[in-house]
């Protein structure tokens, strides 16, 4: 009897010495915490509170390239006078008496009143360009002689009116951007990249009166 009580108390002491085993190690669940923490405590200890979370950056839809439109900017610069050469007009005088020679308000085919609005460089929109400076690029157009000039020829002498062109030479940056509206942000232009030309415009003719 002795001996049994022995073997049994030997069994109890065994049986409430061993250490729980679960079907996995790495695995937490509500029933296998609540022996250390409650699950509400361990889920707690977690990002969010165990439950999946992101964080996204909201961008206006207006970045959308899609959204963006092309524009041009145009900046104008104008330099000094040129002259062109000299071209003959009317020419005449009298042995006689003095005579006077006019020379204005003329499209007169028989001379040489055109100008070529001239353009050297690189452009996109030549169309806009010769509009902004009342030209039509690489294209000849006629002048008004203007008040052109009047000169008094005494006898015995004979003169040659010559006239000539006075022109500009216009410095155009063209400008091209990408342009949209930003909801929350406003106005979002950048420079997408430039082109320089520059174009010849008429301004008047010059005057002369030479002996010949």
């Amino acid at each position: 009897m002795r001996k049994l009580r022995g073997i049994l108390l030997a069994s109890l002491l065994a049986s409430s010495m061993t250490i729980p085993s679960y079907a996995s190690d790495n695995v937490v669940t509500e029933n296998n915490v609540e022996s250390v923490l409650s699950y509400e405590e361990y889920k707690s200890c977690l990002p969010g509170g165990g439950v999946e979370h992101f964080t996204t950056t909201f961008m206006p839809e207006s970045q959308n390239r899609a959204q963006y439109v092309t524009v041009y900017g145009y900046d104008y610069t104008r330099g000094s006078a040129i002259y062109g050469s000299w071209r003959n007009g009317i020419s005449g005088g009298s042995s006689l008496q003095n005579i006077t020679l006019n020379f204005n308000y003329s499209y007169d085919t028989s001379y040489n009143t055109s100008f070529t609005a001239s353009v050297s460089g690189s452009y996109t929109n030549g169309g806009t360009i010769g509009g902004n400076l009342g030209v039509t690029l690489g294209k000849s157009k006629s002048y008004s002689l203007g008040s052109g000039i009047s000169v008094v020829v005494p006898k015995g002498s004979r003169y040659l009116i010559k006239y000539r062109p006075v022109y500009y030479r216009y410095k155009v940056v063209e400008t091209k951007y990408m342009e949209a509206y930003l909801p929350g942000y406003g106005w979002d232009r950048h420079v997408v990249g430039t082109k320089t030309c520059y174009v010849n415009v008429f301004s008047h003719w010059d005057f002369t009166a030479v002996k010949n």
